[in-house]
C-alpha cells in the first residue's frame, strides 16, 4: 500500500510543495515562532514551532527515503544531521536538569533540522535560490517599517515595572539584541543580491532596504548590532573599492568627530550612544566563570537552559574583585541561563563532543566555499559577500545566545544549506559544484 502510494505521486509537484512549506515555515518562524515559545498557551506554542520545522524534513524524507535505504549517497555533510542528535541525546541524559534540557536542546535541534536538511535539499536551482533571498529581502522591509512604527509609538519600552517577558517588545521578540540580530540575519537577502550586480532600479531598492534595516538597528540602541553594520561597512567598501571606500574612509571621522558633539544632542540620544560605546566588566568575567564550569562538565555539558548559579560557591571572580561588582554578576549568573556569548554557551551548556561536531560542520561548509571560490575566480566576489554578511553575526554572537532564538537559528541554518548550493546561485559556471556529489547522490 505505501509503495503503491509513492509510486502514484507526482515528484516534481511534491518537491514544488515541499519548497512552498519551507517557504511557509520560514514566514512563521521570522514573524511568530519567539511568541510561540515564550507566549502562547502550551501546548500549543511548542506543538506550531516542531510543525514549522519538522514538516518540509518530513516531506523530503518521504520523497528521497527509499533512495536513502537502497544505498545511494547523499552529501557528507548531511551525516553531521544524526550524529548532533545523537549527541543532543546524550546532554540531555547527562545534563543537569534534565526537563529543562530537553526542552532546550528541542529548540535548538528542531530548527537546525528544519532549516538545514531542508535547505540543502531543495535550493537546486537559481529560482529557488533567488526566491528565498527575495523573501528575506521582503521580510527585512516589513520588519523594518514595523520596527520604525513601533518606536515612533513608544520607543520599544512598554512599561518599566512590568514582568521581564512584557516590559519590552521590541520588534517580535522582548530582548532588543535578538531583534537587532534577527534583522541582520535578514540582511543575507540584500547583501548577497547585489553581489549579482543588479540593475540600478533593483540596487537602489536592495539599498534603500539595507537602509531601512540599519535605521531600524540604530533604533534599538545596542551596540553589537551597530558595530556589525560598522563592521560590514568597511569589509563592503574594501571589497567594492572605488567610491565605495571613499565612502567609507569619509563616513569613519565624521563619526569620530561628531563625538565631540555629543553633549548638544537630545538627551535620548545620548543615552543610546553611551548605551553603545560601554563596555560590562561582566562579559570579561562571563569567560573566566565559562572556563570554571566547563572543567567539571567537559565532554557532555550542564545541559542547554541549566541555571548556572548552582556552580558560583566555590567561584573567584577575576574582574569583579570589587563586592559591589561581584554581586553585580551573581545577580547576572542566579536569574539567567546564558552567558550572553553563544561559543560559550555551546561549549559549557552542550559539551565539548556536540560544540566540536556542530563546528566541524560550519568549518567544512566554509572550507568548501573557499576552496570553490579559488577553483572558480570568477565567484570569488560572491562568495566574499556571503562571508561579509556572515561578518555582521560575529559580535552579536559574542554578547547573546543568538542560536537560542529559534528565529536566528532556522534563517542561519537556511544559509547554511544555501552556501551548500552556493553553484545554483551562479547560474553562469555551468555544473561546477564546491561539494561534489557522486552521480545517483540525492
Amino acid at each position: 500500500m505505501i509503495k503503491t502510494f509513492l509510486k502514484n505521486i507526482n515528484w516534481p509537484n511534491w518537491g514544488k510543495y515541499t519548497f512552498w512549506m519551507f517557504l511557509g515555515s520560514t514566514v512563521f518562524m521570522v514573524v511568530f515562532s519567539v511568541d510561540a515559545v515564550d507566549k502562547w498557551a502550551s501546548p500549543w506554542g511548542q506543538i506550531s514551532v516542531a510543525a514549522a520545522c519538522l514538516i518540509p524534513p518530513i516531506m523530503l524524507v518521504i520523497q528521497y527515503g527509499s533512495d536513502w535505504i537502497n544505498g545511494k549517497n547523499i552529501r557528507k555533510e548531511l551525516y553531521f544531521v544524526p550524529a548532533l542528535i545523537f549527541l543532543g541525546i546524550l546532554n540531555v541524559l547527562f545534563g543537569q536538569e534534565t526537563t529543562n534540557n530537553f526542552k532546550g536542546m528541542g529548540l535548538f535541534l528542531l530548527p537546525f533540522l528544519g532549516a538545514f536538511m531542508t535547505s540543502t535539499m531543495i535550493l537546486r536551482s537559481y529560482k529557488e535560490c533567488v526566491v528565498i533571498l527575495r523573501l528575506y529581502c521582503g521580510m527585512l522591509l516589513l520588519m523594518s517599517i514595523y520596527g520604525i512604527w513601533q518606536y515612533s509609538l513608544n520607543e520599544f519600552v512598554v512599561c518599566n515595572g512590568c514582568d521581564a517577558a512584557v516590559a519590552y517588545r521590541a520588534l517580535f521578540s522582548s530582548n532588543p539584541i535578538p531583534a537587532g540580530a534577527i534583522i541582520l540575519c535578514l540582511f543575507s537577502g540584500p547583501i548577497i543580491l547585489l553581489s549579482q550586480s543588479p540593475s540600478f532600479n533593483k540596487k537602489a531598492t536592495l539599498i534603500v532596504i539595507l537602509i531601512l534595516g540599519a535605521g531600524t538597528i540604530f533604533l534599538l540602541g545596542k551596540r553589537a548590532a551597530i558595530i556589525s553594520l560598522l563592521l560590514m561597512a568597511i569589509f563592503l567598501g574594501i571589497i567594492k573599492g572605488g567610491r565605495y571606500r571613499q565612502l567609507i574612509f569619509l563616513i569613519l571621522p565624521v563619526a569620530i568627530l561628531s563625538c565631540f558633539f555629543l553633549q548638544y544632542l537630545p538627551i535620548e540620544f545620548q543615552e543610546k550612544i553611551h548605551s553603545a560605546i560601554r563596555t560590562p566588566v561582566q562579559r570579561l568575567e562571563m569567560y573566566f566563570y565559562a572556563i570554571h564550569v566547563f572543567k567539571d562538565f567537559p565532554l557532555f555539558g550542564i545541559g542547554v537552559w541549566t541555571s548556572m548559579g548552582k556552580f558560583l560557591w566555590n567561584y573567584d571572580p577575576m574582574f569583579t574583585s570589587l563586592p559591589k561588582d561581584f554581586e553585580n554578576f551573581k545577580y547576572l549568573i542566579n536569574y539567567g541561563t546564558s552567558f550572553h556569548n553563544i561559543f560559550l554557551y555551546l561549549f559549557v551548556h552542550m559539551g565539548a563532543l556536540f560544540s566540536m561536531t556542530y563546528f566541524a560542520l560550519i568549518f567544512s561548509i566554509f572550507l568548501g566555499l573557499i576552496a570553490y571560490a579559488k577553483k572558480q575566480p570568477g565567484v570569488k566576489y560572491y562568495v566574499l559577500f556571503y562571508f561579509i554578511w556572515l561578518s555582521g553575526l560575529l559580535i552579536p554572537g559574542l554578547t547573546a545566545t543568538l542560536l537560542m532564538y529559534p528565529d536566528i537559528n532556522f534563517v542561519f541554518h537556511s544559509m547554511l544549506g544555501l552556501a551548500l548550493n552556493f553553484k545554483n546561485f551562479i547560474p553562469s559556471q555551468g555544473s561546477a559544484d564546491p561539494f561534489p556529489r557522486p552521480q545517483n547522490s540525492i
